[in-house]
């Protein structure tokens, strides 16, 4: 069997000894979206934090503005609003700064929002009660750690004489084993992207987390030696994760979200929901697209918004066309390449889809017919392409 991808058509195949060729994804049927009614709030719960990340986007990019803390009248008016604009059906977020520092707030929200419920935290001051209290609300914990050493995390922890890793780790294998729905992101950088696999091991085998990210920095105002982390090692890294993926069957959404464009076929028209349907609210309420793009005086998204890959000519023969989304908009106004992207990630995004590629080609010469093909890739790939929480 041999794998064929057009990414005009954003169309997957596989094409027998006998030269019969037979779709693997279905094909999309796609139009340039309009701007919609919001169905993704993002509310900064708080400002303020209980590290000092230097890759921080928030706190190496100087954004203060609207206070440091939501007030619970606040996210009141903004949960109801959220409840009658999604109907139920919509995804809210509690960000940071640390949310945690703002409980009775973050409380609240859990206790009044309706649809997927999400938060971000660092999970420094996450105790029993509180881990206890979100999952018993139906809110997914998306935590943060960069490794499984003291110096991996040398950028969040700096020498780390509080023992934040510590405390940090037993928390999250806490939550975990407590029924808690939980996803570790780990950023990549000088101190650890060699190390990327060991880390995963240790957040699957170790901490017993099952769904993971691998991001690289964004780009920060404030001098920091994660803004010249090479592309190209953190590319390398994904595809030795990508591996261990496959291997321990756990997702990871760098290579899960690209999968799910192959086989699914529906291209990714905005890799940042504020290009569609991503509200923003500040501590104080104040509504906004992007609190980064707020420190750009005259920033307008409509140029970047309209120079998006699927209707950008310049993009019409990438293979990553169809996955890549434009990446996000204040790494491109940070770092623009000659398209008005973020320079990275027209090498990264078409490294990534023409390695899934090779390896989807390697399982389809193991197969014998259309049908045994079709078996073996649903049972390889199907477990990657979304979250778990749960070990199986």
């Amino acid at each position: 069997m041999k794998i064929i991808y057009d990414p005009v058509k954003f169309s997957l195949s596989a094409v027998d000894t006998a030269g019969a060729e037979f779709r693997l994804n279905p094909a999309p049927v796609w139009q340039r979206p309009v701007k919609k009614p919001a169905d993704r709030y993002r509310l900064e719960i708080a400002n303020a934090c209980d590290l000092k990340c230097r890759y921080c986007v928030v706190h190496m990019n100087r954004v203060v503005k609207g206070g440091k803390l939501m007030s619970r009248e606040t996210a009141r008016t903004i949960v109801s609003q959220y409840n009658v604009e999604t109907g139920g059906k919509g995804t809210l977020i509690m960000i940071g700064g640390e949310p945690l520092l703002n409980w009775e707030v973050v409380k609240d929200i859990a206790a009044t929002a309706s649809g997927q419920k999400m938060i971000f935290t660092n999970s420094l001051k996450m105790t029993p009660e509180k881990s206890a209290y979100l999952r018993d609300h139906g809110v997914l914990i998306l935590t943060s750690l960069d490794g499984f050493t003291p110096e991996h995390n040398r950028a969040r922890f700096g020498d780390d004489k509080e023992g934040n890793f510590e405390t940090i780790k037993v928390n999250i294998r806490r939550m975990v084993g407590e029924g808690c729905r939980v996803g570790v992101a780990c950023v990549l950088h000088h101190s650890n992207a060699t190390e990327a696999v060991d880390i995963a091991s240790f957040f699957r085998e170790e901490l017993g987390v099952v769904s993971m990210s691998f991001a690289y920095p964004h780009f920060t105002r404030e001098n920091s030696p994660e803004n010249d982390f090479r592309i190209e090692q953190y590319s390398e890294a994904v595809k030795g994760l990508f591996a261990f993926s496959k291997r321990r069957k756990v997702y990871l959404d760098q290579t899960g979200m690209a999968l799910r464009f192959l086989f699914g076929g529906e291209p990714v028209y905005d890799g940042c929901k504020i290009c569609t349907s991503q509200r923003t609210f500040y501590p104080d309420g104040t509504p906004t697209l992007c609190t980064k793009l707020d420190t750009v005086p005259g920033y307008s998204l409509a140029g970047f918004v309209d120079s998006l890959p699927l209707v950008n000519p310049e993009c019409e023969s990438c293979i990553a066309r169809g996955a890549c989304g434009g990446g996000c908009p204040w790494d491109a106004w940070v770092a623009p390449n000659a398209k008005g992207f973020d320079r990275r990630i027209c090498s990264y995004n078409p490294a990534i889809i023409n390695h899934l590629l090779e390896d989807i080609e390697q399982e389809a010469a193991q197969a014998g017919d259309i049908n045994a093909l079709k078996t073996r890739l649903d049972r390889i790939y199907k477990p990657l392409m979304t979250p778990q929480w749960t070990q199986g």
